[in-house]
């Protein structure tokens, strides 16, 4: 078959199936009405705000149920509306993958996010949105998720911006939603803070010296393992569930490069303290869960901190300068060393004073100036990782 008209045919087969879903859904199938139904500017004066509700999601019914704004909609119903909003937006039908679904059950947030993203993945962006409290930056829907936050569509379900992403949709949400993508002037900004000047966590550093010299970044992970009470020491950590590599032929992001046992080895970034953590949690059968927060600034951190959670955090020693030392290649990738790396816990701050407490594998429980532990965080990538 020409692969034009075989094209043509999956697109018509496919636009086939949107139709028939609209039908049995109850909601008219006709074009012509798809503005009538689901646009605000048309609505009758005459309607309240829960019979419109009721009219954008579900169609129009005789019977109207004001509980029909509180219940939790369908797969089918959301591709209802994400076909009739995109066919309104952008005048052409909107597509759907062909993988089988369930139209009879519930959508997730996540789900309808994913669903939902084509319809403002071009829109402009209002928020920053360096990351959401409760959902990973590994997730397939995270990219879904954070346009939303981005252009102002939805702000989180609480002060931290937490997304629920296992929860349900109601009708009333997703009128919301799509009256936010129509009316800009609707959109909320999302800006997620601490509520509190200064916050402390109850936390423990765990030294590293004089057994893992260089082993900083596992015996931060050890202290925060500790917190949640598993009773594990330094020692087990690295030699059970550090990855390691050879000197010179090692990405600090794959393994540890050398060993933390030696003075001249080197360390290990973000991914491997994320996988040592995620096969520990995994094999004490914790239903506690690893994020590694990428390029997230640190004012960000510490509204993890302020819900309770320890943060691990890449910064130098001492707070000293960073400089770039040792340089080798892996697999045509150029490894450029950053001379004092060191990792820490950040378990506390006090705005007031300028300052973070933090565990430090080296000294203890300690205090940095918040601007210089930025510095060196900056310096650093912005590494972090957060177990919760």
């Amino acid at each position: 078959m020409n692969h034009y008209i075989y094209t043509l045919a999956v697109s018509m087969f496919l636009i086939g199936q949107i139709t028939l879903t609209n039908h049995i859904e109850g909601i008219p199938s006709d074009r012509e009405l798809y503005a009538d139904v689901f646009s605000f500017d048309n609505t009758s004066e005459t309607m309240s705000e829960d019979e419109q509700i009721v009219s954008y999601v579900f169609g129009d019914d005789e019977t109207f149920d004001k509980d029909y704004t509180k219940q939790h909609i369908t797969i089918g119903q959301a591709r209802n509306i994400v076909a009739r909003a995109h066919f309104e937006k952008f005048g052409v039908d909107y597509i759907f993958s062909d993988e089988e679904i369930t139209p009879e059950s519930e959508i997730t947030r996540a789900e309808f996010a994913k669903l939902f993203y084509p319809l403002c993945a071009a829109e402009p962006r209002k928020n920053e949105c360096e990351f959401i409290t409760d959902v990973e930056q590994s997730n397939e829907y995270y990219n879904d998720i954070s346009t939303l936050y981005k252009v102002g569509i939805i702000a989180g379900s609480n002060n931290y911006g937490s997304f629920n992403g296992s929860g349900g949709v109601s009708a009333s949400v997703a009128k919301a939603m799509i009256s936010r993508l129509y009316n800009p002037e609707e959109r909320v900004v999302y800006s997620p803070t601490v509520s509190s000047p200064n916050y402390a966590i109850n936390f423990n550093a765990v030294l590293q010296n004089p057994d893992l010299p260089t082993g900083c970044e596992i015996t931060s992970l050890t202290s925060v393992l500790n917190f949640y009470g598993f009773d594990i020491d330094k020692l087990t950590m690295a030699e059970t569930y550090l990855e390691k590599g050879e000197i010179g032929s090692t990405d600090p992001s794959d393994a540890f490069v050398g060993t933390p046992y030696s003075k001249s080895s080197f360390g290990c970034y973000a991914p491997v303290i994320e996988r040592c953590a995620d096969k520990f949690l995994s094999e004490n059968n914790s239903e506690l869960s690893t994020y590694r927060l990428s390029d997230v600034s640190l004012g960000n951190l510490l509204i993890e901190v302020e819900q309770g959670y320890p943060v691990i955090v890449w910064a130098s020693m001492y707070m000293e300068e960073t400089y770039s030392s040792a340089v080798w290649n892996v697999n045509d990738k150029q490894i450029t060393w950053i001379a004092n790396e060191h990792c820490l816990v950040i378990y506390g701050y006090d705005l007031e004073r300028g300052v973070l407490l933090v565990a430090d594998p080296l000294v203890g429980n300690t205090e940095y100036d918040i601007n210089l532990f930025e510095t060196r965080y900056n310096e650093l990538m912005k590494q972090a990782v957060v177990i919760k």
